[in-house]
């Protein structure tokens, strides 16, 4: 069973509930379409596109130190992870 919307399909698919108990029909965007002309209405309605070659010298861009703080799990964390794991 399927929509369609302008932009996109919509697909509706029965999913397991978070919980694990039962199931239930859920909506998803299942595929794009007309991409183009969703991009030229974005871009002529909202966007102010600027790339980095009009920006040159306009804009400073910050640089980030990415740090991974890597901490062990507890036993606590472990149990819940094989929980998790079994009822999936």
């Amino acid at each position: 069973m399927h929509g369609q919307r302008h932009f996109a399909d919509i697909g509706i698919s029965m999913e397991l509930k978070p919980e694990g108990r039962g199931y239930q029909l859920k909506e998803r965007l299942s595929n794009f379409r007309t991409c183009s002309e969703l991009m030229t209405s974005f871009l002529s309605a909202f966007a102010d596109v600027r790339t980095a070659d009009m920006l040159a010298g306009d804009v400073v861009m910050p640089t980030a130190e990415i740090i991974v703080d890597k901490a062990p799990a507890s036993a606590t964390q472990k149990a819940i992870i094989d929980d998790l794991v079994r009822r999936a």
